[in-house]
């Protein structure tokens, strides 16, 4: 019985994040020992290092899952840039768009773009607004392959 209850409670500190969409999105946040959160009514989820740092930059925007697709991919994109700064949180993203139509990976034109943005906006700490070159960025994407 002590060692059933050692493995039931044994911590492997890993978080599993479930997304995924039906009527609506979804994401799950599933942690270990069967400890589990459901994202669905805020629309997104940090985890990780550096999760406090994207959690900030969500609450800094007031995200919401009705914004439009433009702002909703830039401030991901900048919480993840201000993840990088816990260490252990490497530098090269990549950025899937799941919808009912299904996974799309954005190109890598579109995430140099957002880079450049995200450059200029530091620059200039112009955070907590959203200008032309956000509302208006022509997001590509291509099918997403799992290999």
């Amino acid at each position: 019985m002590e060692m059933n209850r050692r493995i039931k409670t044994y911590d492997l500190d890993l978080t599993l994040l479930l997304a995924g969409v039906d009527e609506k999105a979804h994401i799950v946040e599933i942690g270990n020992p069967g400890i589990w959160r459901s994202s669905d009514a805020v629309g997104y989820s940090t985890i990780g290092m550096g999760g406090r740092h994207a959690d900030n930059v969500f609450a800094w925007y007031r995200y919401s899952i009705n914004l439009p697709l433009q702002e909703a991919t830039y401030i991901a994109f900048e919480a993840k840039k201000r993840a990088e700064m816990a260490g252990g949180v490497g530098a090269i993203t990549d950025v899937l768009i799941i919808d009912k139509k299904g996974i799309q990976i954005v190109k890598p034109d579109t995430i140099s773009k957002l880079e450049e943005i995200y450059n200029e906006r530091e620059s200039r700490q112009t955070r907590g607004t959203f200008d032309r070159n956000i509302t208006e960025l022509k997001i590509q994407t291509d099918p997403f392959k799992n290999s």
